[in-house]
């Protein structure tokens, strides 16, 4: 600033800032990107405390709650993300796979089959498992998935595995719950994964001692047991059987 001449006045709000700007229009819209909540309102946050080996019998109740609603399973590994795509196939849960090792074209094909799979919800309503062969309203995936995946009618995301930070979190969790449309998302708590959720929990402002925990029924649990366990032991024999 040259000597001589008058100080910028500092603006301190958007009404003052307007002014300035001179707008056209006598009524603006604005849109404040500087919100401290990061997550829609519309989004519904819960989580499950349990063992590593426990994540696959609660994954697969929590499906079963969901028999006609579309869902988004993230996994920090490729290896895990085909183990658990693996488990669910077994246990008659169709999805569909999705990660950073596959073709272009094998990336392509599972997402358009997970698209049609939400579509068909929308206007036809079916169990899982009971739909069109080759479509499927869950898709198994790493976090490639997690930004730039436009399907607006996502019901759910589950946390297979806690993200590595907040950032990773919220794009997670944006897949559902979109353009105003309600959505849950689910985290699945083992030991190793509660130093990350404590830190994203830390970052998003939001106390651990209030998250909303899963409502289970723990008879239907136990019914559940037997199933998820034969599928873990046909899993990790097909796994054996692939390295010989």
């Amino acid at each position: 600033m040259k000597k001589g001449q008058p100080q910028e006045k500092e603006l301190n709000t958007i009404e003052e800032l307007c002014k300035v700007l001179k707008f056209r229009s006598h009524n603006p819209k604005v849109i404040d990107l500087t919100e401290e909540e990061r997550m829609p309102s519309t989004l519904h946050e819960q989580a499950v405390r349990c063992s590593k080996e426990e994540k696959d019998l609660y994954l697969y109740y929590y499906l079963t709650t969901k028999k006609v609603e579309s869902t988004i399973i993230f996994c920090n590994s490729i290896t895990c993300t085909k183990r658990v795509s693996s488990i669910l196939q077994t246990m008659k849960m169709p999805n569909q796979c999705l990660h950073s090792k596959m073709q272009q074209r094998a990336r392509l094909k599972s997402l358009d089959r997970f698209k049609q799979g939400v579509s068909r919800l929308e206007t036809a309503p079916v169990e899982i498992g009971q739909g069109k062969k080759g479509v499927a309203t869950i898709l198994v995936c790493t976090d490639v998935a997690a930004r730039g995946l436009d399907i607006p009618n996502v019901n759910n995301v589950i946390h297979y595995q806690c993200p590595f930070n907040a950032e990773i979190y919220v794009h997670r969790s944006g897949r559902t719950a979109r353009i105003g449309k309600s959505g849950e998302s689910l985290n699945l708590l083992a030991v190793e994964d509660e130093t990350n959720f404590k830190t994203i929990c830390k970052v998003l402002n939001k106390p651990t001692d209030q998250v909303n925990m899963l409502d289970v029924s723990y008879l239907q649990l136990d019914l559940l047991k037997p199933m998820v366990r034969a599928a873990q032991q046909m899993e990790v024999s097909l796994y054996r059987q692939n390295l010989d």
